[in-house]
């Protein structure tokens, strides 16, 4: 035997070896991939809101231009007022989605409730809707938590199995 191998190897009281625990293992995104959507619909919220956001820029940018400027002039005008716009509302999109399947997983990690369930997306959708609108008053921070539990509930009835646990 060699030296590693037996330092793998614990002998129990019946003296049969069996193997050490090797400590904490951590799990990663790629398997918790295979029961959730998360990445995905970060990654699909991302580049819709960039589109729909980029075409409300180009739209003000457009009616921002003076008519007695040049071709190049225009051109900057439109851009320089469609990118802060369009970098705004995908970062914003992208980032509350996010967090809404983190907080997805964390309830299902911890309370064992389904994710895909209406129980879990409506306390998710009530608790990011909370904490997006936090800012801004606790009056609006709770008229926020009933918008998100409502955006929450109605993505739950948009999954294919609907769970109520």
């Amino acid at each position: 035997m060699s030296q590693s191998y037996r330092e793998d190897l614990t002998i129990s009281e019946d003296g049969q070896f069996t193997e050490r625990p090797r400590g904490v293992e951590f799990t990663t995104l790629n398997e918790y991939e295979r029961d959730s959507n998360m990445l995905l619909f970060t990654g699909v919220s991302y580049l819709g809101a960039g589109v729909t956001s980029a075409t409300v820029g180009i739209i003000q940018g457009i009616f921002k231009v003076k008519p007695k400027q040049k071709l190049k002039a225009k051109i900057n005008t439109i851009l320089s007022t469609a990118a802060p716009i369009t970098s705004k509302g995908a970062n914003t999109v992208a980032s509350t989605v996010f967090t809404f399947g983190m907080i997805k997983r964390l309830i299902y990690s911890a309370y064992d409730i389904h994710e895909e369930g209406t129980i879990c997306s409506t306390i998710s959708g009530f608790t990011v809707g909370l904490l997006y609108s936090a800012p801004k008053g606790i009056v609006r921070s709770c008229l926020g938590g009933v918008l998100g539990a409502t955006i929450g509930y109605l993505s739950a009835l948009g999954t294919r199995d609907v769970v109520d646990k």
